[in-house]
């Protein structure tokens, strides 16, 4: 007779326990397998490897998490047989080795995202005055992937460049956006002497994978 069917293996997995520690200072799976991270610490850590890809982003690395979470560690079902050190970037102290076996499969690693964003920019439609009196620009952003973005807006007045904000970093995500610029109060009064000015604005965008595409956005506004 054959005998009970064995039980699932569990998915190997990493803990971090008081104070700022690995339980373990290696632990092994197989290729393909899943790896989890566990924190049952009282501060804030994460796996991260301390070898890079070609993309130059670590092999894998854990989110960062707090007491009693746990987080997938993204990016060890795609590692081949070999042992990999790792670190908790916040608690570099914290060591410990991944150790993949000969056994199993690994998943093959997604192709490398080398597609820049594409963008389109327009200043909205506004009163010269009005942007003097708020200390306002808005700027509508249309993006195909959600980025990072970066806007600079200048104007040229009596044949100098005189720069009137910059806003970066700004997260937007796939489709239509709306960024508010301040103005400097320089920028302000420069734009209250004048009847009319041509406002440029450039933006950044850089995606996830650190592609990134400028445009630029102009409009005349009159008093």
């Amino acid at each position: 007779m054959l005998g009970p069917a064995s039980a699932a293996r569990a998915d190997e997995e990493v803990t971090a326990a008081p104070f700022n520690r690995f339980t373990a200072a290696a632990v092994t799976i197989d290729q393909g397998e899943k790896l989890t991270f566990r924190n049952t610490d009282g501060a804030d850590h994460n796996v991260t490897a301390r070898d890079r890809g070609e993309d130059g982003r670590p092999l894998f690395a854990s989110q960062t998490i707090g007491d009693g979470r746990s987080s997938e560690v993204d990016g060890v079902r795609f590692l081949t047989t070999g042992s990999y050190a790792f670190l908790c970037t916040i608690h570099p102290s914290m060591t410990g080795t991944l150790n993949v076996s000969s056994a199993g499969t690994p998943l093959q690693r997604p192709a490398a995202d080398t597609t820049a964003p594409s963008v389109a920019a327009a200043v909205r439609r506004t009163t010269l005055a009005r942007v003097a009196r708020s200390g306002r620009l808005t700027v509508n952003v249309r993006l195909d992937e959600a980025a990072r973005v970066t806007l600079r807006a200048t104007t040229r007045i009596r044949g100098r460049t005189v720069r009137l904000a910059r806003r970066a970093g700004v997260r937007l995500g796939d489709g239509r956006g709306r960024v508010t610029l301040r103005l400097s109060r320089r920028a302000r009064r420069t734009l209250g002497s004048v009847r009319r000015a041509v406002v440029t604005v450039e933006v950044r965008a850089v995606d996830a994978a650190g592609n990134g595409t400028s445009v630029r956005a102009r409009r005349t506004l009159r008093s």
